[in-house]
């Protein structure tokens, strides 16, 4: 496949980009960084410059992975959908007004989004409703992220898959979180979030069952992004087949 990815500068962009320029299987075909990025028209080993203009490269693109930042999604959403290219986003602290427009342009093109990349989350979600559909509401539920000082968006947008993979099976469930600064006693349908944000951690997600009797708890824990990366790439390679549509990283498993 040849490859462009948007947010090529970026911590996990940057290890995409390593991964793509050292496969046999696959070619990097682009770059794209802000206009205001410390690496614009820098050229990259591959001998590719950094680049804030996607068409300079789309149409020698078979499929785009957007590792960016939500404004930078939206902004070239567009011309990805006009030249037909399939789309895998990892860009997190999308609201839900521009999740929608995404999804608008997965009737035209396919679109592959998730909020982790890592088969070790995405097998947790799986883990997560089968426990779900075993207990009842006798079971507080608290998940606990942490994750490097540099990250914006909290709690992280693998905690709220979490909880939201959980609401699926158990729609009665809410999730809180500011509502935590106003003191209340804790409901039955609620799923507590707790955030850590600190040093250089890749990102620790732990979801605990708390019952009066016994606890439950199961978690992940990433050591580098290169998980982010492979699973980024199995994304795509799966994505490349598919017809239009809006896809999540479980229709892979």
């Amino acid at each position: 496949m040849n490859i462009i990815v948007i947010g090529a500068s970026g911590k996990t962009g940057s290890q995409i980009v390593d991964f793509i320029y050292k496969s046999e299987k696959h070619k990097l075909v682009g770059l794209i960084v802000s206009d205001k990025s410390d690496f614009l028209n820098k050229t990259h080993e591959s001998g590719i410059p950094y680049s804030s203009k996607l068409e300079n490269y789309i149409k020698n693109a078979n499929i785009i992975i957007d590792f960016s930042k939500p404004e930078s999604t939206l902004k070239h959403i567009e011309t990805i959908a006009k030249f037909n290219k399939p789309l895998v986003i990892g860009t997190t602290g999308i609201n839900e007004n521009s999740m929608e427009m995404i999804r608008e342009y997965s009737k035209k093109i396919p679109i592959l989004y998730s909020s982790n990349f890592s088969l070790g989350v995405n097998l947790l979600k799986e883990a997560l409703q089968f426990i779900c559909k075993k207990l009842d509401n006798d079971f507080d539920i608290e998940i606990i992220e942490a994750h490097h000082r540099h990250k914006i968006d909290a709690p992280s947008g693998t905690s709220l898959s979490l909880a939201n993979s959980i609401i699926e099976v158990m729609p009665n469930k809410k999730i809180i979180t500011n509502e935590r600064f106003n003191p209340h006693k804790r409901e039955a349908n609620e799923i507590g979030m707790a955030v850590v944000r600190g040093g250089n951690v890749f990102g620790e997600h732990e979801v605990r069952f708390i019952g009066d009797d016994e606890e439950i708890f199961i978690g992940h824990t990433a050591f580098n992004r290169k998980t982010f990366a492979k699973g980024s790439l199995m994304a795509a390679e799966w994505l490349i087949n598919q017809p239009f549509g809006f896809y999540k990283f479980k229709n892979i498993l």
